[in-house]
């Protein structure tokens, strides 16, 4: 069995409830490609970048990590787990600079999301934080009011929920994964 999938979402301090937000929207629709969500009709954004471990790469080397998708978008950051049965090719490098992407084919639908990975520590240091910015202060409530849906509707779905501020936390949870799948088609 191969590794899974992980699709991190861009977010900026100061918008973690968005984040949120945009997640369950996601877990609701799946995750769209760029060409649909902004109704372009260029072929070339029909995918959805996602990360996947590459066994020769070195990701504890200081070196090459702006060339990895998973020290940019993955940890520490809102992601969620991909089925490892999606179509997805790896990124070439005349496409990207990036050398553990790969990218999907289309869209990926709702049933291929296999669960989500929050920044808990980040998240916990942004809602004690104290400010007197109400852009920042609408944000941590709209966060403090999501959370617990999130985390329900995960829950109540059968999905995975992990801690994206834990170290190598995307090799411990495919370990974890490949051998759940290896025992069921054992049994």
């Amino acid at each position: 069995m191969e590794g899974y999938f992980y699709h991190g979402i861009e977010t900026y301090y100061g918008t973690y409830g968005h984040s949120i937000e945009l997640m369950l929207k996601i877990l609701k629709e799946g995750i769209k490609t760029r060409k649909e969500v902004h109704n372009h009709f260029d072929d070339e954004l029909n995918h959805v970048c996602l990360y996947k471990k590459e066994n020769d790469f070195d990701y504890n080397d200081e070196r090459y990590r702006f060339k990895s998708a998973r020290s940019s978008w993955i940890d520490n950051c809102f992601v969620f787990i991909i089925s490892n049965e999606v179509e997805a090719v790896k990124a070439t490098n005349e496409e990207t600079d990036i050398l553990d992407e790969y990218r999907s084919v289309g869209s990926i639908p709702p049933s291929r999301i296999k669960g989500i990975a929050l920044p808990m520590e980040a998240i916990k240091e942004y809602l004690e934080e104290e400010t007197k910015d109400d852009e920042i202060i609408n944000d941590q409530e709209k966060l403090r009011n999501l959370l617990p849906i999130i985390t329900d509707y995960a829950l109540n779905n059968n999905l995975i929920i992990v801690d994206s501020c834990l170290p190598n936390f995307t090799d411990e949870l495919d370990n974890s994964l490949i051998n759940q799948e290896n025992k069921k088609s054992t049994n």
